[in-house]
């Protein structure tokens, strides 16, 4: 018998032995776990994967207070250029130059009000400006 430490498993025992289904199976391997050409996994590169890739997804994992601008605008749907307008007006960020959510949720509602009011007022003034004009172009005729 081979030393379990070699050990080559077909993808029913790699199912099963992870507790895993084909579908997380199939992210894996997208994401990089080794396999053998002859669609065969060898168990000792499958656990270091496994340990490599856990801690890649710690490293990646989102906090509350310490989102990134890809992630807010993964989150928010917004681009990368409304993002930057945004802290130009005025966005808090943390010092890491990341962003806090719970932050945004609360700033962006007052910005747009800000931002709606204003385009408001200039449209009243551009009415008003108007129907200023018409009526002075009536008092001439």
């Amino acid at each position: 018998m081979q030393n379990t430490r070699y050990q080559i498993i077909s993808k029913a025992d790699l199912l099963f032995l992870f507790g895993i289904g084909e579908s997380t199976l199939n992210k894996w391997l997208k994401a990089g776990l080794p396999c053998r050409s002859d669609g065969r996994y060898l168990l000792t590169e499958v656990c270091r994967w496994t340990v490599k890739h856990q801690r890649d997804i710690e490293r990646q994992k989102v906090t509350l207070s310490n989102v990134t601008q890809r992630d807010l605008i993964a989150l928010t749907g917004r681009s990368r250029q409304t993002i930057f307008s945004w802290t130009k007006a005025g966005l808090p960020c943390n010092q890491d130059k990341s962003y806090s959510l719970a932050v945004v949720m609360r700033w962006l509602p007052g910005y747009y009000d800000r931002v709606h009011q204003g385009r408001h007022q200039r449209i009243a003034k551009r009415a008003s400006d108007l129907i200023h004009e018409m009526n002075l172009k009536k008092v001439k005729a």
